[in-house]
């Protein structure tokens, strides 16, 4: 997990998603956690482990982003194969 502390930009999280909602990425979703709201992108992209049969496979990348009452933002990633994620 890696907590930014330079201060939430409501207006640069929003930029930052319809940025990547641009180049064909999933639409942002909200999400609550710890009772407050951020945003929720699925992304996906060739992973660098191959699969079982030593074949490419692509990998989904959850990234979810929260602020904090004190103006750092939470940035979590969850990374796994696309065969193994809905494990």
């Amino acid at each position: 997990m890696i907590l930014y502390k330079a201060g939430y930009n409501p207006q640069g999280m929003a930029d930052f998603f319809q940025t990547m909602q641009s180049q064909g990425v999933s639409k942002a979703e909200p999400i609550t956690v710890g009772g407050l709201e951020g945003r929720s992108i699925m992304l996906q992209s060739p992973s660098p482990f191959p699969d079982s049969k030593g074949q490419p496979q692509q990998e989904r990348d959850w990234l979810i982003t929260v602020p904090q009452r004190d103006g750092a933002v939470i940035y979590m990633i969850f990374v796994a194969p696309e065969g193994e994620l809905r494990r």
